[in-house]
């Protein structure tokens, strides 16, 4: 499936000073607006100090454009390739940040990210351990919707068996597909490497499809020497292929291996404060997105003019833009 186009530009508000991450979301025919509804709502219920924090939502002729805390220390896969693998302490630090995550998602909001990879990760740098940040819900389900999870989607390498196997006919555990996907997310952390696709990358569902028991012991017996063996226990449970035998994110939290030198939440920087702009204003703007991604398809790829920079002017100085 293409995803809609995007850029991210780091931005200040020129009134308040504070530094903020602008998303703009291309207006492209049909506008992919379920998934685009769903990243804006999902992640406007979300205030938790691992999250990357909403701010507001606005539109343009050309984009949809999500306003967000600004977190200015790149992704976590930017941070293990620059240091080729990551300790064991520091690897679990970031695990259980990005479990503590997800476990308010799906504990508090029944809310699935459903795309848990490196990159969906961004860090805070200004702290002697950095602090993780959960970001992009464009795949996210909020399961108190009652819609059913039946669509393959998130990343080849990081999606579990049974999404890989998906043919949307059959419905899958969005908690056990996100722990799968965290499991892969600690692997690369320790080794560097994803632990089922080949060192180039190249994107292979079939072999994640099939994946046997004796992948899983392939896998873990190339993890370096110095891994623990409680750890390689915890990365056997999440690999477990059959989603029943895969632990909860209760589970991972009760494990031993998890809660050492776990961070104290009441010493983390506090979570932003819900904010203002509400549902029925965000309807409103998802709608007139609506009708300009209607309108553009009739029109010449210069619709817009220099509309969207003038928005810009308006409330903000851009001071750099990083393409995603």
């Amino acid at each position: 499936m293409r995803r809609f186009e995007t850029s991210t530009k780091h931005a200040r508000n020129r009134q308040t000073g504070e530094e903020v991450a602008v998303k703009f979301i291309e207006l492209g025919p049909r506008f992919y607006q379920k998934y685009v509804e769903r990243e804006i709502i999902n992640h406007r219920l979300l205030a938790h100090p691992h999250i990357v924090g909403f701010k507001e939502v606005f539109v343009t002729p050309k984009h949809l454009a999500i306003v967000m805390e600004y977190v200015g220390g790149g992704n976590l896969q930017q941070y293990v390739e620059g240091a080729g693998r990551l300790p064991e302490w520091q690897a679990r630090c970031f695990f259980q940040q990005l479990i503590l995550a997800l476990q308010y998602c799906h504990a508090n909001l029944r809310i699935a990210h459903r795309d848990i990879k490196l990159g969906n990760v961004l860090l805070n740098t200004k702290y002697q351990i950095p602090i993780l940040k959960l970001c992009d819900f464009g795949y996210s389900k909020n399961m108190m919707w009652g819609s059913v999870p039946k669509t393959r989607v998130g990343t080849a390498a990081y999606i579990s068996p049974e999404v890989a196997r998906c043919r949307g006919d059959e419905a899958y555990d969005t908690e056990k597909a996100d722990v799968w996907s965290c499991g892969v997310t600690l692997y690369c952390m320790l080794a560097g490497r994803y632990p089922f696709m080949d060192t180039d990358h190249q994107v292979r569902l079939k072999k994640i499809q099939e994946l046997a028991p004796a992948d899983v012991d392939a896998a873990l017996a190339k993890l370096p020497s110095d891994v623990s063996a409680d750890c390689v226990a915890m990365l056997r449970r999440i690999f477990s292929i059959p989603p029943a035998a895969r632990p909860t994110l209760a589970d991972i939290m009760a494990d031993p291996w998890f809660r050492q030198f776990l961070p104290d939440l009441s010493k983390l920087a506090v979570a932003q404060a819900r904010e203002q702009q509400g549902v029925a204003e965000i309807t409103r703007i998802l709608q007139e997105a609506d009708r300009l991604s209607q309108l553009r398809t009739q029109q010449p790829d210069d619709f817009a003019g220099e509309v969207l920079e003038d928005v810009l002017d308006d409330v903000m100085d851009e001071v750099g833009d990083q393409n995603r």
